[in-house]
């Protein structure tokens, strides 16, 4: 399946579940659709207007045939969709998470329709098609690093501990940890600390036979921590387009 059938800019796209409420899936889609100035069109028959732009009941009454068409919508409700999608010859469906049903994904497959399912439209589809380490921000590269460190609030061990612990999957001590980066116990110690709190790693207590007992320091679920990230950087797009619409 070639991405561009469904990330191309040339693409028109309808979203279909966009409501009024600027923190569900569906606004979140459209805005940042909209905002990247991609033709798209919000779907959903309890709105005329999201905005200040035009809201349909289905996909049948837009002025243009969509190239794309994203489900944001329950999984009963994407089934009628993507019928919908095979009376007016869309070719291309993108399931958010959760808006899914494998009756969908089966209908889809029986009527040649390219269909992505459990992945989201923006995080996974837009971010990956982008294929860069890099975010272009005007005249500035903004580093993962750096996405990473602001995201959280990490200072420089902190970030580093956090990357070792990544790429080291496993509970582990706190020494472990300080000899494999090199570092002074102290300085692991106080990062830990930090990380602890950020709720980005999990400490464990482990008895030991003779007595006593020892930490072991593991990181959090990768795709919670990756969610996490992509909510601070989407709420804080969100706050700036609002600051920049008062200019």
């Amino acid at each position: 399946m070639n991405p561009n059938d469904f990330l191309d800019r040339n693409n028109t796209i309808a979203v279909v579940g966009v409501s009024s409420n600027p923190n569900k899936w569906g606004s979140r889609i459209f805005q940042t659709l909209k905002s990247l100035g991609f033709n798209v069109y919000p779907i959903n028959p309890k709105h005329r207007k999201i905005g200040n732009t035009v809201c349909y009941p289905n996909l049948e009454s837009l002025p243009k045939k969509p190239n794309v068409v994203i489900t944001t919508v329950p999984p009963k409700a994407t089934e009628k969709v993507v019928i919908e999608c095979k009376n007016i010859g869309v070719d291309n469906v993108w399931m958010q998470p959760g808006s899914e049903s494998k009756n969908a994904i089966d209908f889809c497959k029986k009527n040649n329709i390219k269909a992505v399912s459990n992945a989201c439209f923006v995080a996974d589809g837009l971010g990956n098609n982008s294929a860069i380490k890099d975010v272009t921000f005007a005249c500035k590269k903004i580093t993962h690093e750096e996405l990473i460190k602001c995201s959280f609030d990490l200072n420089k061990t902190e970030y580093n501990v956090l990357i070792f612990l990544l790429k080291n999957e496993g509970e582990t001590t706190i020494s472990k940890i300080a000899k494999g980066m090199n570092l002074e116990r102290t300085t692991i110690q106080k990062a830990m600390k930090s990380l602890l709190k950020k709720q980005l790693v999990n400490r464990l207590r482990k008895n030991l036979p003779r007595g006593g007992y020892t930490y072991l320091y593991k990181v959090g679920e990768r795709d919670e921590i990756k969610t996490r990230m992509k909510e601070i950087i989407y709420d804080w797009y969100n706050s700036i387009r609002k600051e920049i619409d008062k200019l």
